[in-house]
């Protein structure tokens, strides 16, 4: 069950996101952004209010970083477009993992706005950093919610969305064939976009897993929300 409340709405570029790859100093501010996190009460109630939902006794929670920060990449618009046909990953926000102290942990992702590197989201799902953790070029096809790896010419799925979507693996020009036909009619600007109709691109995922909103403010990071004013979905602020 997703605890989803999903609006759209037109972002510029580099309001949510940067193009290319991030900096060892956007790595560092980053870290720093989330390890405040930990002391600002926002892990915590996060953490506490993950505990609730879950119909567990409540427990003292302590958060903190765990482990490196990672630079997560999501499918590429202009490689969906086919003007960078070789380029089917871009740099889509950073993520860390958090632990509360319980033995539950979360998925911190960071963004930079104007005023620098902020906590963007939190969700108990952290199938991205496990991937991320494994090592290569790991990137994410939101609107299915499938994770692959990049080798070379070949794409291979790392999780059962992506298994259904390119079976055993797909060179690199098959997969942007495929993502093309699938979204290409699409993106912002498009005919698709101006009559309204986001609703239908899967935003629910298709492996079953959830993203949680626990009462802290959230901003999903997919495909049509990347640099260059495309389509951001964001999940609306829930008071807890």
């Amino acid at each position: 069950m997703m605890i989803k409340r999903i609006t759209a709405a037109v972002i510029g570029l580099g309001l949510m996101m940067l193009p290319g790859t991030a900096s060892a100093d956007d790595l560092t501010s980053a870290r720093d952004a989330a390890v405040q996190a930990t002391s600002n009460g926002m892990l915590t109630g996060f953490f506490q209010r993950a505990d609730q939902h879950q119909g567990v006794r409540a427990q003292t929670v302590s958060p903190t970083i765990t482990g490196a920060v990672h630079q997560m990449l999501s499918l590429n618009p202009e490689f969906v477009r086919g003007t960078q046909p070789g380029t089917p990953a871009t740099f889509s926000h950073m993520a860390v993992r958090a632990d509360s102290g319980t033995g539950r942990q979360a998925s911190v992702w960071l963004a930079r706005s104007a005023e620098g590197w902020t906590v963007q989201n939190m969700t108990t799902n952290t199938e991205e950093l496990t991937f991320a953790e494994q090592g290569g070029t790991v990137f994410n096809e939101p609107q299915i919610n499938a994770w692959y790896r990049l080798s070379g010419d070949r794409i291979t799925p790392l999780n059962q969305s992506a298994r259904e979507a390119v079976g055993k693996g797909i060179s690199v020009s098959g997969y942007q064939q495929r993502v093309h036909a699938q979204y290409g009619d699409k993106l912002a600007g498009s005919e698709y976009q101006n009559k309204g109709t986001l609703g239908g691109f899967g935003t629910n995922g298709g492996s079953g897993d959830e993203e949680r909103d626990y009462g802290v403010a959230l901003v999903s990071l997919g495909l049509l929300g990347l640099a260059g004013g495309l389509t951001v979905y964001g999940l609306r602020r829930r008071q807890a």
